[in-house]
């Protein structure tokens, strides 16, 4: 089939055929870049023919010449099987792959992209879940101290009770249950006496070594209301520290069981 070249508009004629700035291969137009194009494979193809040739001794420069002209078609007439119908071809094969290439990578693009915002939104959970925790290893550790702090002085409070329990326990005039009766009986006793012998003789109790005031203290405390009151009104006419003590301890004095 006849390839027309024409320059200017391309216009068809009376058989139906198109003339444009390319050639005219049926009702195909090839344009000058496949030319072009064609050219630098037949070029190339040359190239490579004579240096094989040379490195094998084979045929040199004028029999790869002849070789080329006689394998190559008059210029503007083109077969189905020529060089270019096939570039043309892989070139429509090229443009779809590349087609396809692109698609690919559009859709790993998109794959990617989601990727990193699924990544973003983890890390951000992630910073705040982290942000949870700190708040709340800091609020733990706020109450550690405090709770601390509240030993510290519930220690202290327990220790300053129990020193005064024991203060209370030393200044306590304990009677039991045994030495009640004893008690009740030696008060009866001073019940009877004169208030003025009776304090003398409670003075002497607690001057005396061998005596004891706590003793006193118990005796005026089993003694009726009004012997005990005549009694310290004696003591507090001649020793008023003395009657002082025994109505500070008389408040002391507890039956134990």
């Amino acid at each position: 089939m006849t390839v027309i070249p024409r320059g200017g508009e391309s216009t068809p004629d009376a058989s139906g055929v198109r003339y444009d700035d390319g050639l005219v291969y049926g009702d195909r137009t090839v344009n000058k870049k496949m030319i072009v194009m064609t050219a630098a494979a037949a070029l190339l193809s040359f190239a490579g023919t004579f240096v094989a040739g040379w490195l094998t001794g084979g045929p040199g420069p004028a029999a790869a010449r002849a070789s080329v002209d006689a394998n190559t078609p008059d210029e503007g007439i083109i077969t189905p099987n020529e060089p270019l119908a096939n570039d043309l071809l892989a070139t429509v094969a090229g443009v779809d792959g590349n087609g396809l290439l692109e698609k690919k990578l559009k859709n790993l693009v998109f794959e990617v992209r989601e990727r990193i915002q699924d990544l973003e939104a983890r890390k951000q959970e992630l910073d705040l879940r982290e942000q949870r925790i700190q708040s709340a290893q800091e609020t733990l550790d706020a109450d550690a101290s405090e709770l601390a702090k509240l030993r510290v002085e519930v220690a202290a409070t327990v220790a300053t009770l129990r020193s005064e329990r024991e203060k209370l326990a030393q200044s306590r005039v304990a009677v039991s249950k045994q030495e009640k009766a004893n008690l009740m009986t030696i008060a009866a006793t001073y019940d009877k006496m004169d208030p003025a012998g009776a304090a003398a003789i409670f003075s002497s109790m607690t001057k005396n070594q061998a005596g004891s005031p706590t003793d006193a203290v118990k005796i005026l405390y089993y003694m009726t209301e009004r012997t005990k009151g005549k009694v310290l009104g004696e003591l507090a006419g001649t020793e008023p520290q003395l009657a002082a003590y025994f109505s500070q301890r008389l408040k002391q004095v507890s039956e134990t069981q």
